[in-house]
């Protein structure tokens, strides 16, 4: 049973990256499972269902990233290949994020639980900031909350680049990981100190992505 659960997402989110949420129905995923609806319907009553599951899915994954950069000495080089990874799973979940309003607006479980999670990434963010400022690789606020400015444009860019390269280019491809990391981790760049823009340009300015 749990096998047939996992299979019915993994189908599921390859017909959700590849048509969109709008062009997939039920019967469009257990046509191509070779499976009856019923079959379908007995692990997932509603679309809406799968995916939920599959935004949860990828949360979990996430949460796993943070807790693997938290074993480890925090550099602007551990931070990038964080983003990198954050990247392949955006890609792998890409739906999400090309239908995420129509997600949110029609999903309040969802709607709720992202506003909560905003709340954990925001407090992650800026645990992440102090401890870049302990080792003295990022400056400490100049002005009053901009830090969690930083955050807030951070997090924009995240839940909306996909979308913006979607529109300006006609498709979204995992050759878009290089643009992605470019543009975020140099927004970073005048928060850092002498040090932090050193240990930027020498380990991220050569960056070799793939």
């Amino acid at each position: 049973m749990a096998d047939t659960k996992e299979r019915i997402l993994d189908s599921s989110l390859r017909l959700f990256n590849k048509y969109g949420l709008a062009e997939v129905s039920q019967r469009r995923i257990s046509d191509r499972m070779m499976i009856s609806p019923g079959n379908l319907t007995y692990h997932f009553k509603k679309k809406e269902d799968i995916s939920q599951a599959l935004y949860f899915r990828l949360v979990e994954k996430i949460d796993d990233l943070h807790k693997h950069i938290q074993q480890g000495p925090l550099t602007l080089s551990v931070m990038a290949d964080f983003s990198q990874a954050m990247f392949r799973l955006f890609f792998e979940y890409r739906f999400i994020f090309l239908d995420f309003v129509q997600l949110m607006k029609n999903n309040n479980d969802l709607a709720s639980h992202y506003k909560q999670l905003l709340v954990q990434r925001r407090e992650q963010f800026i645990q992440i900031g102090q401890l870049l400022i302990q080792q003295g690789i990022l400056k400490p606020e100049e002005i009053e909350g901009e830090h969690d400015h930083l955050f807030t444009r951070t997090q924009i860019f995240t839940d909306f680049y996909l979308s913006s390269i979607e529109i300006t280019t006609g498709g979204v491809n995992d050759s878009h990981l290089k643009s992605y990391l470019d543009l975020l981790m140099s927004s970073f760049y005048p928060y850092l100190t002498e040090k932090g823009k050193l240990e930027y340009l020498e380990n991220y300015g050569d960056r070799k992505t793939s």
